[in-house]
């Protein structure tokens, strides 16, 4: 695992020798370009959202050098082509359930590990209505050795958050908290961007202008867009839209036909970030019906140093996971 500590110490040459806590810190500086969205006080993206789909058959062009790129903006449009407008329904008092289970590859001085973040919400029919975010974080499962004592491991917790539209305060949360917008991405203020993708992208590159420290703008916009496919509140039909702009960044390809998080396969689109391309990142996408599986981060030598799993549903109950 010393190759991570190696890519990151190597990206981030100016920082100074970290804990695990400021390397995890780094590492999602590493994979999040120049302006990932922060953590904020309140959180409306939790994790990705549920959308309604058709039967359709996602078709995965045959990789090959040029084609690479056409191949995605195809992976990418028939994904689109198979969300539905707008998402399943919710009856009277239903909840729709998403959960994002997070690994991240970790080294204490002597050891490595692996760190699980787990992350459930329940968002009610009515979006003003209390929302509930359940958290289990910093769990750490050892890989070569075992370092329990070493001071620089994440704190374990356990919490739950309840708040109207998902503005739930975290703590250690910054305040004031930031108007709703791409940093603070609420409910509603995802019914206000367009549904053209054209004008989605437009907007995307306006905040990511180069000339604002993006050297390669097409990692921050691939970047930016995955973030806010993680969003739980995203619902289809933006979800489709932003598919369909991501046709539109250069340099995404479709990086493996058959790329396996979890035991859930889908086809890969990724892009190569960091300040030399030491690392890469996809998006895995169902290819039975075009949902979001997760994303996760790739080293060089192919290791996947992070992952995230999005599995979602509708429950009758609040704090309930769906069966099945």
């Amino acid at each position: 695992m010393s190759e991570i500590d190696d890519v990151i110490r190597t990206v981030l040459a100016d920082t100074p020798t970290m804990t695990a806590e400021q390397h995890a810190a780094g590492r999602e500086r590493v994979l999040a370009g120049r302006r990932t969205p922060r953590r904020w006080g309140r959180l409306a993206a939790v994790a990705a959202g549920v959308v309604a789909l058709v039967g359709a058959a996602l078709i995965v062009p045959t990789l090959g050098g040029e084609n690479a790129p056409s191949a995605a903006a195809t992976v990418l449009a028939n994904a689109a082509d198979m969300i539905e407008a707008n998402d399943v329904p919710l009856a009277a008092g239903q909840f729709r359930y998403v959960r994002t289970e997070s690994t991240m590859l970790g080294r204490t001085e002597r050891c490595d590990y692996q760190q699980h973040d787990l992350d459930e919400v329940w968002i009610p029919q009515a979006a003003d209505a209390e929302w509930l975010l359940r958290r289990d974080r910093g769990r750490i499962e050892w890989l070569t050795c075992e370092d329990p004592g070493w001071d620089g491991l994440p704190a374990a917790y356990r919490e739950e958050y309840r708040a109207k539209d998902g503005a739930f305060v975290l703590d250690g949360g910054m305040n004031p908290v930031p108007e709703p917008g791409w940093n603070n991405p609420t409910p509603k203020f995802l019914a206000s961007l367009p549904r053209d993708p054209q004008a989605l992208y437009t907007m995307i590159e306006q905040e990511y202008a180069p000339g604002g420290g993006a050297a390669e703008p097409s990692k921050a916009y691939f970047q930016f867009a995955t973030q806010l496919l993680m969003t739980a509140a995203l619902p289809a039909d933006l979800r489709a839209t932003l598919y369909k702009a991501m046709t539109r960044i250069p340099g995404v390809e479709v990086t493996e036909e058959f790329a396996t998080i979890d035991g859930r396969t889908g086809a890969a689109i990724g892009l190569n970030v960091g300040a030399g391309g030491e690392l890469r990142e996809d998006i895995v996408i169902d290819p039975k019906d075009g949902a979001m599986i997760g994303r996760r981060a790739l080293l060089p030598d192919g290791t996947v140093s992070s992952t995230d799993v999005i599995t979602n549903g509708i429950t009758d109950t609040v704090g309930v996971v769906p069966a099945g």
